[in-house]
């Protein structure tokens, strides 16, 4: 036994450089222990979550090792039985600069076991990981809901879900839904399906589902109507203008008038935070093309530093907007949103509501057969807690790129890019504004590489023909993501308005000053008029 090990053995926990100990990955029974880059999208997930936690927390377990062997073919003195997450967490942590609380940098607490043979490691392994069981969703609605409570008690001015959610590294759905489903805890055992439901989710479009079914039944009718409108609809938000019928001369106004307009009508914020601020029904149209980055363009272009715009990060911002998105669109509204070929099918099926069960290649919520690509599905989901109806086909944007830049040899995708149509279900499909026209637009320039003012910006005449298929002059709309603001341009200047936000600070400072230009132009040739 080392000298090392022996110093060891005397203490219960110690702490020992992570650089001391071996990982012998390529053996370990957990395959899910290989290399973090090359697994799944909630493998990597849960490694860099654990990263955090042991940022903010330190270290809450101890890994356990034994003195290495010669057959173990390494230098490290020790040998790591169990802890092989907190392993990759450490080490991405440290890689990234962080300090661990109550470790000295580069540090981890281990316990010393020594086995007595092979056999001896492995089922301390197998024991180690037999017993390991993940929370159930009760039991994480019951943690999330419980230390929600706590720090609604400790900060008692405005406490909200929003604040829960960043202080747990949750999203804001997840949090919501679990106060939603503990209020509603005595279903949680009257339904089979919803007891045996695989996620948050799931468990509350599926409880969601039961009050709705039970309110029919005491109104003494199983068939569905449409949603009766109420007397007095709400009030869409004020952006500040409104249509002019014929031109007039501008109303005198200060440049501080524009500019505050221009403020209020595009924020600088996260779209998840800043959606929140508006009632349901208060949008005519949606207009959103989300951050894909490098990808969404067959890696043509290069992702902003300090923007996370990933393609998991986009399919988590799309997974928790879409039920706000709908949730602020009137009945029978439209959103366009933007999207990479490759990836139709995964949003179409998303916009819908569906969701996928793999054991039994159905929907989670209305169970029907899933299909290849999910064609078999109704066009929107019955069950969710929200489902929009999406066009099969893409629409297409085919470019003509002499202006671009790019090399089209090489990158052949950029030659086209995508979108899709949803429309917000009322009883029967919703029609478009414009039905009439076709589904591809031709050789519309892109913005020449020296002009434009956002690397995926989108010409002003492309912008123009979207919103007359999805909306009418004098309709309200938003976009969550705005970019260079080329659809504010576009909304302005046709008689539309808008209300936009841009989280990137650079991109929101440019995104208003062209809003205020705009607003200046449109004010002056009578298209819209400031409200007095």
């Amino acid at each position: 036994m080392t000298e090392a090990v022996e110093t060891l053995v005397q203490a219960d926990v110690w702490e020992v450089p992570i650089t001391d100990i071996h990982f012998p990955e390529k053996h370990r029974i957990r395959t899910e222990y290989e290399d973090v880059a090359k697994k799944d999208v909630a493998e990597r997930h849960r490694i860099v979550d654990l990263a955090d936690s042991l940022s903010r927390f330190g270290q809450l377990s101890p890994m356990v090792v034994r003195e290495s062997r010669p057959e173990d073919e390494t230098d490290a003195p020790y040998f790591l039985l169990d802890g092989g997450r907190r392993y990759k967490a450490f080490s991405l942590a440290y890689g990234l600069g962080q300090e661990i609380p109550g470790l000295s940098g580069g540090n981890v607490q281990v316990i010393f076991r020594a086995p007595e043979d092979d056999a001896d490691s492995i089922l301390l392994e197998y024991n180690a990981n037999k017993h390991r069981k993940d929370f159930t969703w009760q039991e994480t609605v019951e943690y999330i809901s419980r230390i929600h409570n706590i720090f609604i008690r400790d900060n008692p001015d405005g406490w909200t879900h929003k604040h829960t959610a960043e202080a747990i590294k949750e999203s804001l759905m997840t949090v919501r839904y679990s106060s939603s489903l503990l209020k509603h805890k005595s279903l949680w055992h009257e339904n089979e399906e919803i007891e045996q439901a695989s996620s948050i989710r799931v468990a509350y479009a599926k409880v969601q589902s039961l009050i709705k079914l039970r309110d029919r039944e005491e109104e003494g009718s199983d068939v569905l109507t449409a949603p009766s409108m109420p007397t007095e609809a709400p009030q869409a938000p004020q952006a500040g203008l409104s249509l002019h019928s014929e031109p007039k001369p501008a109303p005198p106004s200060a440049p501080g008038d524009l500019s505050a307009l221009a403020a209020k009508l595009v924020q600088n914020a996260d779209c998840r935070e800043w959606i929140e601020q508006f009632e349901e029904n208060s949008f005519d149209w949606c207009h959103w093309d989300p951050p894909y980055g490098g990808g969404q363009s067959g890696g043509a272009h290069s992702s902003k530093p300090g923007i996370d715009d990933s393609e998991e990060n986009a399919f988590g911002l799309m997974e928790d907007m879409f039920p706000e998105i709908y949730r602020v669109l009137k009945p029978g509204s439209w959103l366009a949103i933007w999207c990479h070929p490759k990836f139709t099918h995964a949003i179409r099926l998303m916009l819908t509501g569906h969701e996928k069960d793999l054991e039994k290649d159905i929907c989670y919520f209305c169970e029907k057969p899933w299909g290849r690509y999910g064609e078999a599905l109704p066009d929107h989901c019955s069950g969710a807690e929200f489902g929009f109806w999406v066009n099969r086909y893409p629409c297409v944007w085919i470019k003509d790129r002499k202006a671009d830049g790019h090399d089209t040899k090489r990158h052949l995708i950029n030659d086209y890019e995508t979108y899709l149509l949803a429309g917000k279900v009322v009883m029967e499909l919703p029609e478009l504004v414009d039905s009439s026209g076709s589904n591809v637009h031709r050789d519309i320039e892109a913005p020449a590489k020296n002009v434009r003012r956002h690397i995926m910006e989108k010409p002003g005449k492309l912008l123009h023909e979207i919103l007359t298929k999805i909306s009418v002059k004098g309709s309200l709309g938003f976009d969550p993501s705005v970019g260079s603001a080329s659809l504010m341009e576009a909304a302005l200047v046709s008689g539309r308005r808008a209300y936009a936000c841009e989280k990137d600070q650079a991109y929101w400072a440019g995104a208003r000053a062209t809003t205020e230009k705009v607003l200046k132009v449109v004010v002056e040739a009578g298209i819209l008029k400031l409200e007095e």
